[in-house]
């Protein structure tokens, strides 16, 4: 006897399926980070304790630069048949649909940008941090706040060199997103397409700038499977990042945060230059508080592009229907008790929520 299953049943076990897909790629990241740094601290560790006191600074950069490459090389030959796990599972979810081979080309393209880029750069980075002149502490977040710029810059440099893009600058999509803006005299940002979808079902849109001169990037899995009013809705959302500023005002904050702890740390001696109990203690507050303040700000600017998206379409719907594209195609659980805890976006039914609600008190 066939028995037919409801739609309640169906989503249920796809959520339980995007639940578990989500648990193992998020460990293996986890995993991955961890083994980097373990590998980059020991490396680092060693080193130094073998540091000449007296030393030239092309040496000191050689030595440095050396270690950073040595550590980055074993990182990723530990780490590969990890990644390779990864592939078998996305493979297997179908977010991955690459050739084997194709996926290792552009695994090594991305350990040529890092020894071609990152390295040379942090290795500048750590000369200048971590100078006799600088407190300990100051200098491990120094080096933190280059660390972060340097991997960001790294971003862009791997969107084009791996994957290329191309400007959407005609079509339906183009013209749709075009008489919206014109109606409400925003500016019109270029639109980055990233095609992607022969290798990977990647769904994502992210912006890069400020007001007036910024861009938008979209991977082409949304503009080949949206509309035009979903697109635009993603778009939209992307834009007010743009419009509000909110990329500036997350690095000014930085900036902001950068600037209090040289003002606290330059001009406290009681704290000891070698790591003890205290120092750590205050380390650890200071590194709370920058993730917890960061994330609440980031929250609130995801939940104000929310709700521009619905201002300028004039529906909270084409946005949700684009985000549960999103979800479903990522395998992104959408039961908030498998959101995780640290995401700089809401859960997708507060946002969901949050939109209709706007759109009925101040839209319609």
């Amino acid at each position: 006897m066939h028995t037919t299953r409801t739609n309640t049943e169906v989503n249920n076990q796809q959520e339980l399926e995007n639940k578990k897909f989500f648990k193992r790629t998020h460990q293996l990241n986890t995993a991955i980070v961890f083994i980097f740094c373990f590998i980059f601290i020991f490396a680092s560790t060693v080193v130094l304790g073998f540091m000449p006191d007296n030393i030239s600074w092309y040496w000191l950069y050689l030595i440095i630069f050396a270690t950073f490459t040595g550590s980055y090389i074993t990182g990723w030959l530990v780490t590969f048949p990890l990644r390779i796990f990864m592939y078998k599972i996305c493979t297997k979810h179908e977010v991955l649909t690459q050739e084997f081979k194709p996926w290792v080309i552009d695994w090594l393209k991305v350990f040529v940008v890092n020894i071609v880029f990152s390295m040379p750069l942090l290795s500048v980075a750590a000369i200048i941090c971590f100078n006799q002149k600088n407190h300990i502490y100051l200098s491990i977040f120094n080096f933190a706040i280059l660390f972060i710029i340097i991997t960001i810059v790294k971003r862009y440099l791997m969107v084009w060199f791996i994957h290329g893009f191309y400007i959407l600058k005609s079509g339906s999509y183009y013209d749709y997103w075009n008489s919206i803006i014109n109606k409400q005299n925003i500016q019109n940002y270029p639109i980055f397409i990233i095609p992607i979808e022969a290798k990977a079902k990647w769904a994502n849109a992210f912006a890069f700038g400020f007001k007036n001169f910024g861009f938008i990037y979209s991977t082409d899995v949304l503009l080949n499977n949206l509309d035009e009013r979903q697109f635009s809705a993603i778009l939209a959302h992307e834009a007010a990042h743009l419009e509000f500023n909110d990329v500036l005002f997350r690095f000014a904050f930085s900036f902001i945060l950068l600037i209090l702890w040289l003002v606290v740390f330059s001009n406290i001696d009681y704290i000891p230059e070698n790591y003890n109990l205290a120092g750590f203690i205050v380390i650890v507050l200071f590194f709370i508080l920058l993730v917890y303040s960061s994330l609440i700000m980031a929250k609130n600017q995801e939940a104000r592009a929310d709700k521009y998206s619905v201002k300028l379409l004039s529906s909270p719907y084409y946005l949700i229907e684009s985000l549960d594209y999103l979800y479903d195609i990522n395998k992104m659980p959408k039961d908030p008790k498998n959101h995780g805890k640290f995401k700089i976006h809401p859960t997708l039914a507060e946002r969901k929520q949050a939109m209709i609600d706007y759109y009925e008190n101040h839209v319609r």
